[in-house]
């Protein structure tokens, strides 16, 4: 599950770091903090957070009014499904709406890596 505020734009494997066993978004990425534009996320946090989610608590950039904590993305009778968790609970559910936005930048990185 990615963070539900990261724009992910570039695969970006840390420099240091494994790829984790399962990668959210099926590679680790590089990208933008929708949060706080201002202030993009460095290596690790780009590791630890917007990669994976989670990340209330964790990042200083995180909203407190936040809907979801992470966004989980699956394939569904040839659809792609994106769901919306909080403390690891489902809120919102759908199919992938193509109006742009974060959301479909994660499904894109999703798509690419899963479509093979």
């Amino acid at each position: 599950m990615a963070c539900p505020y990261f724009v992910p734009q570039q695969k970006a494997p840390h420099p240091s770091r494994p790829l984790p066993a399962r990668s959210p978004l099926g590679a680790l990425y590089g990208g933008l903090c929708d949060a706080d534009p201002l202030h993009q996320p460095d290596a690790d946090l780009l590791y630890d957070c917007c990669n994976v989610g989670y990340a209330k608590g964790r990042c200083s950039r995180f909203p407190a009014a936040a809907e979801a904590d992470a966004v989980r993305f699956s394939m569904h009778r040839d659809k792609l499904m994106f769901v919306l968790e909080k403390e690891h609970v489902p809120v919102r559910y759908g199919e992938v709406p193509g109006t742009g936005g974060v959301l479909e930048a994660q499904a894109r990185a999703f798509s690419d890596n899963h479509s093979r």
